[in-house]
């Protein structure tokens, strides 16, 4: 599996079978945001290669560094890093059966999601606050020339998806009031 954004940021692809080494000092939110993809694209290879999500979760903290490192190791409880490693969610599955349909709960390991918001949670804030900043972001987005289209195309759609009301077509009428005029006349 390969992730790529910006051939100037991130190159990096993940087997399953190699350590990856994971910090994020000097990183801003942006960066650590895509960091935490990075985490989650390892997630995965971790589980293609038949590892439980637990497992997943103990490999990846076994390969932070600096900061993430001392936050596990030291700033973290163990009744805290417990809860991370052992967590769960319950999924109610309907059954129909010739009776009726009936409710049962499947419990999943969910460590490497907690791991992941953990993370996010204590090196960027609270998950709302970010969003209410991608308001404000969007707000005084704008593409200046159709040179940064893409970018400006990437970026709006970022943000855009951040936010719990993202189907409205208000989102639409801000990308392209955003566009320079003459290419915004065409769409």
């Amino acid at each position: 599996m390969q992730y790529e954004e910006n051939e100037f940021l991130s190159h990096t692809s993940h087997s399953g079978s190699e350590i990856a080494e994971w910090n994020i000092d000097g990183l801003a939110e942006y960066q650590i945001y895509n960091r935490l993809l990075e985490m989650g694209m390892s997630i995965t290879t971790y589980k293609i290669k038949n590892l439980s999500d637990k497992q997943a979760a103990t490999l990846i903290t076994t390969e932070f560094t600096g900061t993430l490192k001392n936050w596990w190791d030291n700033y973290l409880t163990e009744d805290n890093r417990k809860k991370v490693v052992n967590d769960t969610t319950i999924i109610p599955i309907i059954k129909t059966e010739s009776r009726g349909q009936t409710i049962e709960n499947q419990i999943l390991e969910d460590a490497t999601a907690s791991l992941i918001y953990s993370i996010a949670k204590h090196f960027i804030g609270e998950p709302q606050f970010f969003q209410d900043r991608s308001l404000e972001i969007l707000s005084n987005l704008s593409c200046p020339k159709l040179d940064d289209f893409r970018w400006y195309k990437d970026a709006f759609m970022k943000k855009v998806m951040i936010c719990n009301d993202c189907n409205h077509d208000y989102y639409k009428e801000k990308s392209i009031s955003g566009l320079p005029i003459l290419f915004a006349e065409k769409i």
